[in-house]
């Protein structure tokens, strides 16, 4: 199977989000840094390591338009992970595609965003 890397283009965005997941240890709590986003993923600076294919729950927390803090939750699962001195930077594929529907504020910003870059 040849990976063909990221299905939409991504952008960058201002926020942090707070992810929970299964591992070793039981239920995990985590908190990572934004790096970007697209309709079908996310990238982020995670304060541990997530193993690639675990299952994760998003609350993110951004700045949207027009300089707004909003908050929305997405599940997804790790596809990418790589240590970068204290921090992990980690790729999650969304569960489900972000839609004007689900996602108002995040899809309204990234058809935006696309715009820009």
């Amino acid at each position: 199977m040849v990976d063909n890397g990221p299905i939409h283009k991504r952008v960058p965005i201002a926020g942090s989000a707070d992810l929970s997941f299964h591992g070793s240890e039981g239920n995990i709590l985590t908190k990572a840094i934004i790096s970007n986003v697209s309709l079908s993923g996310i990238a982020i600076y995670a304060d541990r390591e997530i193993e690639d294919g675990t299952d994760v729950s998003i609350d993110m927390n951004f700045i949207a338009l027009n300089d707004v803090m909003k908050n929305t939750h997405v599940k997804g699962h790790v596809v990418y992970t790589r240590e970068m001195g204290t921090f992990f930077f980690t790729g999650v594929e969304f569960t489900e595609e972000i839609s004007s529907e689900k996602h108002h504020e995040l899809y309204d910003y990234i058809q935006q965003a696309l715009k820009w870059y």
